[in-house]
This record gives structure tokens, sequence and C-alpha cells, in this order.
């Protein structure tokens, strides 16, 4: 039995313009994501680079200025005023250089956000693509780039070819007793200090759970065994 409806019930309206910014909203949510990740390689590299101290500082900033900009938070407005005025002038060129990064970066990810579309349309259709060259920014290796275009590519897997064929307790190259892992989780990697690749791009894989497949990528036919699944190399994950 249908529950009829109280008297002068209002009717639900929604506008087309509300329709069309929760549209773009979704549309730009992997957009957003891409610049927090991107925030987020940035922060582990000032981290290392350049200390504690000054990720914090340049975090506490970052905080103060959302209060202010999205909360129209006052208290924090002066703070962020007080703060800045106080900092030395070598503490100033830090922080102005990891906000110009950070610009950079998100100038970057709007241009990228074009360009994956494309990258996806052309996958979903079975054609390879090709990601080449780095982020174009310094601190940030090889590694973490090709890491960072496979979590926005929503890789099953992540491919390392290197010299040796897979990942060892120690340098094969140096030392002959070095054993060879077929598999190894992320943490233990971290725990026995093993250097599978530079620890951003590293953490960025553990974080986002994408698994590692490191083989020797100078002896034939590998490449095509990883991709049929055959076991080769050493998988991290």
């Amino acid at each position: 039995m249908k529950q009829a409806l109280p008297k002068n019930t209002p009717p639900l309206k929604s506008s087309a313009s509300a329709l069309d910014k929760n549209q773009k909203r979704d549309s730009e949510r992997p957009l957003v994501e891409d610049i927090r990740l991107l925030g987020r390689i940035l922060g582990d590299v000032i981290r290392v680079q350049e200390g504690p101290e000054a990720y914090e500082l340049v975090e506490q900033i970052r905080k103060l200025s959302v209060a202010f900009r999205r909360d129209a938070d006052h208290e924090a407005d002066k703070a962020l005023k007080k703060l800045l005025k106080s900092l030395p002038g070598d503490r100033a060129v830090s922080v102005i250089r990891a906000f110009t990064y950070f610009s950079h970066l998100a100038n970057l990810a709007e241009d990228r956000h074009h360009i994956r579309r494309r990258a996806v349309r052309h996958l979903e259709k079975g054609r390879v693509c090709i990601f080449a060259a780095g982020t174009g920014n310094p601190y940030f290796t090889t590694d973490t780039a090709g890491s960072l275009r496979a979590i926005e590519m929503k890789a099953d897997v992540i491919l390392k070819g290197t010299r040796v064929d897979g990942v060892y307790s120690a340098d094969p190259e140096k030392d002959p007793t070095a054993t060879k892992f077929e598999t190894i989780g992320f943490q233990d990697c971290i725990s026995k200090n093993l250097k599978v690749m530079d620890m951003t791009a590293f953490t960025l894989c553990m974080e986002n759970k994408l698994p590692i497949i490191v083989f020797d990528t100078n002896k034939p036919g590998n490449l095509l065994k990883v991709v049929e699944g055959m076991q080769v190399g050493t998988l991290v994950g």
C-alpha cells in the first residue's frame, strides 16, 4: 500500500546549475586526488632533503592558509601573518621554494589530467601507452615518476627492470652469498633495508597497494614472461 504524502508537500526541485556543479566536482575528483598525491610526495622530499623541522613549518603554514581561505578563520590569518613575519631569511626562502614547487606541480597535474583521460581512452581500446621522461622536477627520480604514472593509471602492477634478476638479501654483484627472494612484503623490505627503488617511490607503491615485480631486463624473453604472468624475478607486495 502506497503511503500518501502530506498535504501541501513542496515539490522537489534541483536546478540544472546544481547538477552541473556536482558533475564537474565528480569529473575533477581525479585531478584533486593527483594534486594531493603530489603534495604528499613533495612533503616526503622536503622531510628527507631539508629535515623534519622544515617539513613541520611548511605543514603548519599550509594548515593555517587552508583554515583562513576555506573557513574564513581570521584567527588563523593572524597566526599565519605572525608566523611569516618571524621567519629568518633562510627559512623564508625554504618556505617560498616549497610552495613554488607545489604550485608548479599543481599546474602540471592539471595539464596531465587532460592527458590522463586521453590515455585511459586509448587503454580502453586495447592500445599500448608509453609514458616517457620523468616529472621534470628536481629531487624526483624516474622511479617516482614511474610509480606516480602507474598509480594515476590504476595499473595492476609496476615492472621494474634492472641488471639483477630480483631482490636479494644483499647486493649480488658484491656479495656472492646473497640469497634471492621469490616474494617479499613491503614492510619486510623496509625492515631488512633492501633497496628496491628510491624510498619516495617505494612508499607510494606501498600506500597505494601497488605490487612491484623486479626482474632482469637484459635477459631476452623476460619481459614477455612477466607480461604472460610467469614467475620471473621477485614480487614485492
